[in-house]
Formats: structure tokens, C-alpha cells, sequence
């Protein structure tokens, strides 16, 4: 015995929603069934907006990714050259870009390094990282010896990993 169900969607006047089930049809006889449930249009959209609000939340999260990933190495490599530790900062360069750097990061390291804004630029909406801008106070405990920096640096993805391609304040 063969069935088929039919699904019946009827808005009505006073802007409700119906929806029922139909007919069934069983081996020849049609039989109606009575199940039959009332959804208030407003309830319906809201429904579908909440949807479509949770779908633009995981869309922007994704997207971020790369830029957080970004900051995160930039917020790395400052406090490593505050702490004096060469290695931590040498990891945040690029790899085929270190050799170039080494001598620039040893002699930036002890400087105090207070990243107080960090801007990842993409080439599109959609695109990838191309560049940081970060708003660095350098020495602040030290009036002598205080600046302010925004250096712009390129990034570069290496194996899934995203990079400084120069040192902040190389350029």
C-alpha cells in the first residue's frame, strides 16, 4: 500500500498562518486527516529573521578569523620585545624574512612596547589580511625617552599561519 501525504500551507485573513496535513492517500481511498496548526504570521517571521540573525553571526565570526589571528601575533611580538625575549619575537617574523630582521629585533628588545590599537587592512570585504597598523606608546614610564608609533607592516600567511613580514618600527 502506497500513501502520500500532502502538506497544505494557507495564509488567511486575519495574516495566521495554517499549516495542515492534507490529504492521505491509501491505496486508492482518500482519507482527510484533521491535524491542522495555526502559526501567527508574525511568529513565523521572527522565526526565520532569528535564523538568518544567527547565520550573519557565524558568517562574521569566520570571516574574523584572520584578522584576529593578525592582532594576536602583533600583541605577541610587542610583548616579547618588552620582556627581552628574542626567540618569541623572531616567531612572529616570517620565517624566510628572520635572518633579514634578527640584528633590528636585538636591538629593539627591553624597549616597553604598549600596543594601544591594532588596525588589520584587507584588500576587499571578502579578502584576506594585507597589512597592520598598530598605535604603539614606546618607554611611556620613561619621559626621556617616550614616543608614539603607528607603524604600517605587511603580513604573509605561511602554512596556515599568519606573520609579520617586517618588524614594528622597521619601516
Amino acid at each position: 500500500m502506497a500513501g502520500l501525504l500532502l502538506y497544505t500551507l494557507t495564509i488567511n485573513s486575519s495574516s495566521s498562518l495554517r499549516l495542515g496535513r492534507g490529504a492521505l492517500i491509501v491505496g486508492g481511498r482518500r482519507g482527510i486527516l484533521s491535524d491542522v496548526w495555526r502559526v501567527p504570521m508574525g511568529f513565523l517571521i521572527n522565526g526565520v529573521l532569528l535564523l538568518l540573525i544567527a547565520a550573519a553571526i557565524l558568517g562574521v565570526e569566520v570571516r574574523q578569523q584572520p584578522a584576529t589571528a593578525v592582532e594576536a601575533g602583533v600583541r605577541r611580538y610587542a610583548e616579547a620585545v618588552t620582556r627581552g625575549d628574542l626567540d618569541a619575537a623572531m616567531a612572529e617574523i616570517a620565517p624566510d624574512q628572520r635572518a633579514q630582521w634578527s640584528d633590528f629585533v636585538s636591538n629593539q628588545l627591553g624597549n616597553v612596547y604598549d600596543v594601544t590599537g591594532v588596525a588589520v587592512r584587507t584588500g576587499s570585504v571578502l579578502g584576506q589580511p594585507t597589512d597592520v597598523t598598530t598605535d604603539l606608546d614606546i618607554d611611556r614610564a620613561y619621559p626621556d625617552q617616550f614616543y608614539q608609533a603607528s607603524p604600517r607592516v605587511p603580513v604573509e600567511q605561511v602554512d596556515g599561519r599568519w606573520y609579520l613580514a617586517a618588524p614594528l618600527l622597521a619601516q
